[in-house]
């Protein structure tokens, strides 16, 4: 499963594969694949731990504001982060460092 595969990518089988953990997979998947998990010096055990509690905190029996959405969300802003590279989102943190043009 290729996590900036917008276009393929299945959220469903997902959830599955991670035992109804969805969001807390792809956001830290994308923020390790971004760097900026060692860029900002992100303890990952309590990262993994505040993604879950993130996750946990939406009612699954919300039909469409529940985990799995925003999981969905955050897959497809990160599909297009890493094709638009500066012009989508990440560009602030080389903004910040001074890097950015």
């Amino acid at each position: 499963m290729q996590l900036e595969a917008w276009e393929t990518f299945d959220v469903f089988t997902l959830a599955r594969l991670t035992d109804g953990r969805p969001l807390q997979t792809v956001a830290l998947a994308l923020l390790r694949k971004r760097g900026l998990v060692a860029r900002l010096g992100l303890p990952e055990e309590r990262l993994r731990s505040f993604l879950g509690d993130v996750e946990s905190a939406y009612h699954e029996h919300n039909p469409y504001h529940n985990s799995l959405h925003a999981a969905d969300v955050t897959q497809v802003r990160g599909a297009g982060d890493g094709r638009a590279g500066r012009r989508w989102g990440w560009w602030w943190l080389q903004q910040s460092r001074g890097s950015g043009g």
